[in-house]
């Protein structure tokens, strides 16, 4: 069994070391020493169709697999050392699949074309502080009330709270919709972040890896639309999700 490249991937390579030279690498120390990724930086990747890259082209994204996925994570974080750019890239690109995988068609067309776009921040909020990722002992709950979806707990330790918070977007995120089933009665849904009643956002200082941030969650009484409950009841989604962004090469 050959596992060499081939030369289509050898191709992409090549052409996203190029690009990170020219457009990641120059900003590296900036992004250190001011923890944040600059917004033109951002553009750049998603007009190169970098960022939510394993998205499908219907919503604007690369439709790319999760080799090519992984080649440009290496030469992401070659450009960048403190890893925050390779960060905000492999953490969109695992929950953007996932969110096109089990998301429901409306929501994809409200949320994901800005995520390529690099207008809105996407992520994962699963950890929580009694449990960290033991999905199996979150306590956040959601219940659907009307015609909308009420939301209650706590996240800690999320990327990318500050970047979603001041530019928009938000999170797939894990919730017990029937407690009394334990594993069984877990679901996702997409929680925004900017501007909603009832979210408070607090960002960790940290030592490295400055140019994203870590924060914490707290959400009280948030309703969401119902069509952004994105999967219930559905332990298979969660047995594989944390594997499909930590599967690639990053130090997320």
């Amino acid at each position: 069994m050959d596992f060499s490249f081939t030369e289509e991937q050898e191709l992409f390579r090549k052409s996203v070391r190029e690009f990170c030279e020219k457009k990641i690498a120059p900003f590296a120390n900036e992004i250190d020493e001011k923890g944040e990724i600059p917004r033109e930086v951002l553009y750049d990747m998603a007009s190169f169709g970098l960022l939510g890259i394993t998205i499908p082209q219907d919503y604007g994204g690369s439709g790319a697999d999760f080799v090519t996925t992984a080649i440009a994570t290496e030469e992401i974080a070659r450009a960048d050392i403190s890893m925050a750019t390779a960060v905000y890239y492999l953490v969109e690109a695992g929950w953007g699949f996932l969110m096109n995988r089990y998301g429901s068609k409306k929501a994809k067309e409200e949320l994901l074309p800005d995520v390529t776009k690099g207008k809105a921040f996407l992520g994962i909020a699963s950890t929580e502080a009694a449990g960290g990722s033991d999905v199996v002992s979150i306590s956040t709950t959601m219940k659907k009330e009307g015609e909308k979806l009420a939301v209650n707990g706590s996240k800690t330790f999320i990327s990318g709270v500050r970047e979603a918070t001041k530019y928009g977007g938000g999170y797939v995120t894990v919730v017990k919709t029937s407690p009394e089933l334990a594993h069984k009665g877990l679901s996702l849904c997409y929680l925004p972040v900017k501007d909603v009643p009832g979210i408070t956002t607090n960002v960790f200082k940290q030592m490295g890896r400055d140019g994203i941030s870590t924060g914490a969650i707290i959400i009280k009484n948030v309703e969401i639309p119902s069509h952004l409950g994105c999967a219930t009841n559905l332990w298979v989604v969660f047995k594989h999700m944390p594997d499909t962004p930590r599967n690639l090469p990053s130090d997320y």
